[in-house]
């Protein structure tokens, strides 16, 4: 396979990574911490083999504050002036260069 061909493949692959990454929500900063420390091959590798590194991309982690939407505790419709229910927590961005 050419240089090219992997370039490409591996771009997949990143943007793949980056969509999964994306979705995920932590509910503390330690499991976010963690969670960078496992995509950056930090930890044990699959099977006990090194973890394999991004060849081609460089990919940076950071941590974000955030809030989303949580489902309503109570049946029915809500009330006018209720707020909708907010949960804070924390997300990762991705940051990728190739």
């Amino acid at each position: 396979m050419s240089d090219a061909a992997a370039q490409v493949k591996e771009a997949e692959a990143v943007a793949d990574h980056v969509r999964h990454v994306h979705a995920r929500w932590f509910a503390c900063l330690p499991d976010a911490e963690a969670a960078i420390a496992e995509y950056e091959g930090q930890r044990q590798g699959h099977r006990g083999r090194r973890p394999r590194l991004w060849r081609y991309h460089a990919v940076r982690y950071h941590i974000v504050a955030d809030t989303r939407r949580t489902r309503r505790t109570r049946r029915g419709r809500p009330a006018k002036m209720d707020p909708p229910p907010m949960e804070p927590g924390y997300r990762l961005e991705v940051e990728v260069e190739a």
